[in-house]
């Protein structure tokens, strides 16, 4: 991202280093920061999902002859 389409960089780099995180956080992200971590984490460990969603999934490929790799 080219921050100094926005304003000086200087002034985007004086600002970020200006705030303060929120209690309870550890840092401060720009926007898009925590989607990317989780694309990376997806990417790497997979897509979680919810238990009861895993039956769903493997009813879903029952019915078109499919089994889920996580039952052979």
């Amino acid at each position: 991202m080219n921050l100094g389409l926005f304003a000086p960089v200087a002034d985007v780099r004086l600002g970020m280093e200006q705030m303060i995180p929120l209690r309870g956080y550890d840092e401060v992200t720009l926007p898009g920061t925590p989607e990317h971590r989780n694309e990376e984490a997806y990417s790497r460990d997979g897509i979680p999902i919810a238990f009861e969603d895993v039956g769903r999934l493997e009813e879903c490929g029952r019915e078109f002859g499919i089994a889920a790799p996580w039952l052979d």
